[in-house]
């Protein structure tokens, strides 16, 4: 059939194929399909490299030459919660917002409660309005 041939990926990913060019087109584990317009072609496994599907635990040593300098090994519990929750972190404003509606909430009940004062013409006295 006449047409390039195309890889799709695991995840749908399209890459075009050239001749007999090597494709190093395959990151994603899974299986991989080689098309020729609408012809399935070929169908090709791909793995993960053994590295990457090793889930053992790594030594203190090959964790320190993994990170280099941009990292620290913390392993005190305490010490780890100061490394994370440090006094660096900024002030979180949700705190001040949740403070102040709940001022203005105390505001308005008493301003409701309390109601407006009307003067009665002619006597010098008050009385309490139940309309707005």
């Amino acid at each position: 059939q006449n047409g390039a041939a195309t890889l799709i990926s695991p995840t749908g990913t399209r890459t075009a194929l050239g001749g007999s060019q090597p494709s190093r087109a395959t990151p994603d584990a899974g299986i991989y399909q080689v098309r020729q317009g609408d012809s399935l072609r070929a169908s090709v496994a791909a793995n993960l490299p053994p590295a990457e599907a090793d889930l053992r635990r790594v030594t203190r040593d090959e964790l320190a030459d993994w990170l280099g300098n941009d990292g620290t090994i913390v392993t005190d519990t305490a010490e780890w919660r100061r490394a994370i929750y440090s006094p660096r972190r900024r002030f979180e404003l949700w705190r001040a917002f949740v403070a102040l509606s709940a001022l203005l909430l105390v505001a308005e009940l008493w301003v409701a409660a309390a109601g407006r004062k009307l003067s009665l013409p002619g006597t010098g006295q008050t009385a309490r309005s139940s309309s707005s």
